[in-house]
């Protein structure tokens, strides 16, 4: 916590926990003024890129790409599958007109 409220100081970093904070905040904010417009964004948790960003290895399989992700799994495509679905489980993503996905890379 303290660590977090050191990083809102000027030329500081922000880290994963305080981007996901605001980024939930805005998405509060624009909830009371805009319901169905929020209801149509789906924001990942910074910490989704980062665990797909490790997975590259030799012989990974790329599962899509996109300008900005590629999403590999190290074994096959199930397994990336199965990672790809604990992210996704409890929202259709093909439902959402905009997706964000936040990268925080050092």
């Amino acid at each position: 916590m303290q660590s977090d409220i050191r990083r809102l100081k000027r030329k500081e970093y922000l880290n994963d926990t305080l981007i996901e904070f605001g980024l939930r905040l805005w998405l509060n904010n624009l909830r009371m003024t805009d319901q169905a417009l929020a209801d149509q964004i789906y924001i990942f948790s910074p910490f989704f890129y980062s665990q797909f960003s490790c997975k590259k290895s030799i012989g990974a399989v790329p599962l899509f790409l996109t300008p900005l992700l590629t999403v590999y799994s190290a074994h096959n495509l199930e397994d990336g599958y199965k990672s790809m679905w604990r992210w996704t489980s409890k929202v259709n993503l093909f439902k959402k007109k905009y997706i964000i996905v936040p990268i925080n890379e050092e």
